[in-house]
């Protein structure tokens, strides 16, 4: 009996030893796994710089905190808040420096060849805070996870103040299933976390033969965006600029740029026509002008042209089709005081490159002949005095017919192509007569006949 009980008990240990070997053996595994992915980690990694930050260089008035609750290898900006909890004042640049912890140990990033900042300051004034959104995905390559932190620089004057910095850490996710990235803003299926406004306060100036017409800000998201990527394509690719003036350029639209409202410190980018046909964006700042493509160009005059768009707004259609006019003041007389006041008048060519064009679509009109176009506001038909140019500016003469709307004959002997039409025309109140320009481009087909 006894031997039998001694021999169950061997049988049992046998059988637990493979058991023990197969735990020994799965954590050696894991443990070579875990090393190696390390070593390839640092292998990858193995070029960059050691950080040459510490703790002792912290700035203790300011803080940085990351507003984003998730972040992971899809994240495009990255919103961030700096507090100024003392009553000193201090500034701040747009340059932002990346880092990675590998091993316990913080590494720079480089960013994205050819990327270059723009070394300009703004103010953070005590007891205050700025949000910043950093383009992660413009400066830097997709990220993976692990652990990061932004070095924010901090000084006590822009020229020669005492220098120190800002940290975050912050930790770059993998991206589940269940969340969801737009451009930094992330949704997951217990939250949702939604962008508030770019923090870039942007300001359109146009300008055309050498005077300031119109001024907006933009407070549009999207426009935003446009603009913010106009800019950090240029400070991409810029060059060194060996043309006229900044303040030379005539016909510009100026682009100004600060942090928040009432910054005096704010940068400038000029859009101009360099005469063959080529758009270019010239920074005040550096001098360096870039070439903007047409795509591009073309939806920043979506934005610009919002600045025409002065009320009343007049419509133009033709069949069909319609546009919107391009509007310009002229002048106001206030019949009661007798008082008037004038602005300057736009030629054809100053305002040629805003001008939409109206495929023109002839018509019966209600009494007889043929109605090219008709304007009107608030669904209300409005005349005035036209004048139509070719597109080298060149005007052309037409009869302006009695009793029939004074447009009938404005194509009548015209080739087919693409010509500038302006309207003069005013508006009356008791007290008030206003008058404006308006403009438009059109596009004359083929007709019978020709």
């Amino acid at each position: 009996m006894e031997s039998g009980t001694k021999s169950r008990i061997k049988n049992i240990l046998n059988y637990r030893i493979p058991v023990f070997w197969i735990i020994i053996a799965v954590l050696a595994v894991a443990l070579t796994v875990g090393v190696y992915l390390l070593a390839n980690l640092l292998f990858e990694y193995k070029s960059l710089e050691k950080s040459t930050y510490d703790s002792a260089m912290q700035n203790a008035d300011i803080q940085i905190t990351i507003n984003n609750t998730i972040i992971t290898p899809e994240t495009q900006n990255i919103t961030m808040i700096l507090e100024n909890k003392s009553d000193i004042k201090y500034i701040y640049g747009k340059f932002t420096t990346l880092e990675i912890q590998i091993d316990q140990t913080w590494y720079t990033i480089p960013t994205k060849k050819g990327v270059n900042w723009t070394m300009l300051a703004y103010s953070l004034n005590p007891h205050s805070q700025v949000e910043k959104v950093f383009d992660l995905s413009y400066f830097y390559d997709k990220l993976k996870p692990g652990e990061y932190r932004f070095i924010e620089w901090i000084s006590t004057n822009e020229m020669s103040g005492k220098v120190s910095y800002v940290f975050t850490e912050f930790t770059v996710e993998s991206k589940s299933a269940d969340q969801n990235t737009d451009n930094g803003t992330i949704s997951t299926t217990s939250s949702s976390v939604t962008s508030s406004a770019l923090p870039w306060n942007i300001n359109i100036q146009l300008s055309i033969s050498g005077v300031p017409l119109f001024s907006q800000d933009i407070n549009k998201n999207t426009e935003k965006r446009v603009i913010q990527t106009i800019v950090l394509e240029h400070t991409a690719k810029s060059s060194a600029w060996s043309g006229v003036n900044i303040d030379q350029l005539s016909d510009q639209i100026s682009i100004l740029i600060s942090q928040s409202k009432g910054d005096r410190t704010y940068e400038q980018y000029v859009v101009f026509n360099d005469g063959k046909g080529i758009h270019c964006l010239l920074s005040a700042q550096d001098n360096r002008f870039s070439v903007l493509n047409e795509e591009t160009y073309q939806r920043l005059l979506e934005i610009v042209r919002q600045v025409f768009f002065q009320k009343p707004q007049l419509m133009v259609k033709s069949g069909s089709n319609s546009i919107q006019a391009l509007g310009h003041w002229v002048y106001s007389y206030n019949k009661i005081q007798k008082v008037s006041a004038d602005s300057i008048y736009l030629t054809a060519q100053g305002v040629v490159a805003y001008l939409q064009y109206l495929p023109i679509n002839f018509v019966s009109g209600a009494q007889s002949g043929t109605v090219p176009f008709t304007v009107y506001s608030g669904g209300k038909e409005i005349f005035g005095h036209y004048t139509l140019y070719d597109e080298s500016f060149e005007e052309i003469t037409f009869v302006e017919p009695s009793g029939l709307s004074p447009q009938t004959y404005i194509f009548h002997d015209v080739k087919p192509g693409k010509y500038i039409v302006k309207l003069e025309t005013s508006f009356e109140t008791l007290s008030n007569r206003t008058g404006y320009q308006y403009f438009f481009g059109v596009i004359v087909p083929e007709r019978a006949g020709q």
